[in-house]
């Protein structure tokens, strides 16, 4: 974790963070409910979710709408001078599991893990990466879990844990789960009640350490 981020309390003015949470890796957040998709480019305006493949600048919008997802290509790549259709481009419902249908070397997937929580966990097959030294994005829908199963939108294999994020007016918490046994590395039941995740400040909850970054 990048210790010299300084901590903030101040009033959130993102809807996009960093979460870096040791021995399971480095997330980005995002609250809204339109995100753009592209590739990674130098120069000019890039994607709200850039991926190191070759993809376009702006590949498409993934849309939030309740509790579903769809996905609406972009209508040109700016290097097409003849007309352009009238029609907008159809949207595609993205169901868990989904490939996004973008032409190009890098395959990324959506999934829904949880029946309990409309987020979504964007994720990218070998050898290609997300920018930003994150590993998986995450479309939070208010709720997202923390656990060592598949059924976990943060997923930290071999940590017998499971924890909560929520996001409230902008601002997230976390806590441990009832069912964590927390005996053995807290004497006190604290760690089982919210606590606040302030940007640039680690937090501890009993194995879990991690710091919130905004971006």
């Amino acid at each position: 974790m990048n210790s010299m981020i300084r901590p903030t309390q101040s009033s959130p003015q993102t809807d996009a963070w960093r979460l870096w949470i040791d021995r399971c890796g480095g997330y980005a957040l995002f609250a809204g409910d339109r995100l753009t998709i592209g590739g990674v480019r130098q120069n000019g305006e890039t994607a709200d979710v850039t991926v190191q493949a070759d993809w376009r600048r702006n590949e498409g919008t993934l849309i939030r709408h309740g509790g579903d997802y769809f996905w609406s290509p972009s209508v040109s790549d700016g290097n097409n001078s003849g007309p352009r259709s009238m029609a907008p481009p159809k949207r595609q419902l993205l169901v868990d599991g989904s490939r996004f249908p973008i032409s190009g070397s890098a395959t990324m997937l959506l999934r829904k893990p949880s029946v309990l929580s409309a987020s979504a966990v964007l994720e990218l097959q070998p050898p290609h990466r997300f920018d930003g030294h994150v590993d998986h994005i995450l479309i939070a829908a208010q709720t997202l879990l923390i656990g060592p199963t598949e059924a976990n939108h943060i997923r930290c294999s071999g940590m017998d844990v499971s924890a909560v994020l929520v996001i409230r007016d902008g601002r997230w918490k976390a806590k441990l789960n009832r069912s964590s046994n927390t005996s053995r590395f807290l004497a006190s039941e604290t760690a089982r009640e919210f606590v606040d995740l302030i940007p640039g400040q680690r937090q501890s909850l009993g194995p879990l350490d991690m710091m919130l970054e905004e971006v």
